[in-house]
């Protein structure tokens, strides 16, 4: 005579559970990756068209057409590289502090370019668990031209050595050979 065990089936709702939370993390797991993939591909958009819009910047009205140009011409995509970025926005400014300013007139002094982006990712998994089916992902970069000084060393670590200091030629002449010396 067997005495049935008042635990038979635990087991079985146990794992049933276990299954379910973890292919709820899981789809939670898939949709905060891809999240993070967007906000890769939307941050690598801005990046290139900030560095566009600030090498198109030359002090004039035109640059600042050219500079929106070069952002509107980005050909970074998001979504695997499957979607363009359509809702992008560029700004301008004279300090890397602001004001910035979407159509700054005169254009004199602006070298500092913003381009900001947001998309709308569709969220597959995340809604089961909250109310939302879409996340904006943003990014936002900033680029500029700001003149250099001085060469830093590194930046050029071969020179040509010339005891004469006056421009144009610094005394080399065209055509001649010179030895080219580590700097010091």
């Amino acid at each position: 005579n067997r005495v049935r065990d008042k635990r038979s089936g635990f087991v079985l709702i146990t794992m049933g559970f276990t299954i379910i939370a973890l292919i709820a993390a899981l789809g939670i797991a898939i949709d905060v990756g891809r999240m993070f993939i967007a906000k890769n591909e939307t941050q690598a958009y801005c990046d290139s068209a900030a560095l566009a819009a600030a090498l198109a910047l030359d002090g004039t009205t035109s640059g600042i057409i050219n500079a929106k140009a070069a952002v509107g011409n980005s050909t970074n995509a998001w979504n695997f590289s499957n979607t363009a970025i359509n809702n992008s926005a560029v700004t301008f400014a004279t300090s890397i502090n602001g004001p910035w300013d979407s159509n700054p007139s005169p254009a004199a002094g602006y070298a500092f370019a913003r381009v900001s982006a947001t998309v709308p990712m569709q969220l597959y998994f995340i809604p089961v668990l909250v109310a939302q089916t879409v996340a904006n992902v943003a990014s936002m970069a900033t680029a500029a031209q700001v003149a250099l000084t001085s060469v830093p060393r590194g930046l050029a670590p071969y020179t040509a050595v010339s005891t004469n200091n006056t421009p144009p030629d610094f005394g080399l002449v065209v055509g001649s050979s010179y030895d080219i010396h580590w700097p010091q």
